[in-house]
């Protein structure tokens, strides 16, 4: 998910597109084989995270392993 902010690009529609399906076929990947995916498009980054548009400084980076182990953990949760 991006919004624009000063001074950072905004990426083209292509990219947007190119994303959007590759998220789609890792989300389809992960049904076919039964492997529990999650997806980055369920969490929202900061604008001021992000360096160049795309790239995550640090404060983004800890934001994103903190969702990926609230993810992981809500997952071993429930599994039995």
């Amino acid at each position: 998910y991006y919004t624009a902010s000063a001074g950072v690009p905004r990426p083209n529609v292509a990219m947007a597109l190119a994303i959007k399906k590759n998220l789609e076929v890792m989300d389809a990947l992960g049904d076919t084989h039964d492997v529990p995916y999650l997806s980055p498009s369920d969490v929202h980054f900061k604008d001021e995270w992000l360096l160049d548009g795309y790239h995550l400084n640090e404060e983004g980076e800890r934001a994103k392993a903190h969702w990926i182990l609230t993810g992981v953990i809500r997952l071993l949760a429930a599994d039995p």
